[in-house]
């Protein structure tokens, strides 16, 4: 009988976890800079990912009202591809972006938010969960 590749989540981490034909990426909360900080880096294997990412503004957790403006900058092999800006507090715009994302095979893979707060009480949280197809 042929074992299953079962991916247990540990935790957050920068990194692609891939189980079966599932993968997923999960930074956790993140302190924020007014510099970039990277928030997921990973390579992906012979494999297409479908799926999204999502972003989130910082948020001060002490102050739930308290928030601010984060850009998100998605790189694949070092090109930036894509550039997300969320708002924590204000202007009127979405605290949080889900974007469909296709992922090609063997590609470095970094995300990065640069906010307008240089803070430790606010941090923001980023993902990437898809299905993988073979290239």
């Amino acid at each position: 009988m042929a074992k299953k590749r079962i991916t247990t989540y540990l935790g957050p981490n920068k990194g692609l976890n891939v189980g079966k034909d599932h993968a997923f990426a999960y930074s956790g909360p993140i302190q924020i800079s007014t510099s970039a900080v990277e928030h997921l880096a990973f390579n992906t294997g012979e494999y297409i990912l479908v799926g999204e990412i999502t972003v989130s503004a910082n948020i001060k957790i002490a102050d739930l009202g308290n928030g601010g403006i984060t850009v998100f900058q998605i790189y694949f092999n070092g090109n930036e591809v894509l550039r997300l800006k969320v708002d924590g507090n204000e202007e009127d715009m979405p605290t949080a972006l889900v974007v469909p994302i296709l992922i090609p095979p063997v590609t470095d893979v970094s995300v990065t938010g640069i906010s307008q707060y240089g803070s430790a009480a606010f941090d923001s949280c980023t993902s990437i969960i898809g299905r993988v197809h073979n290239a």
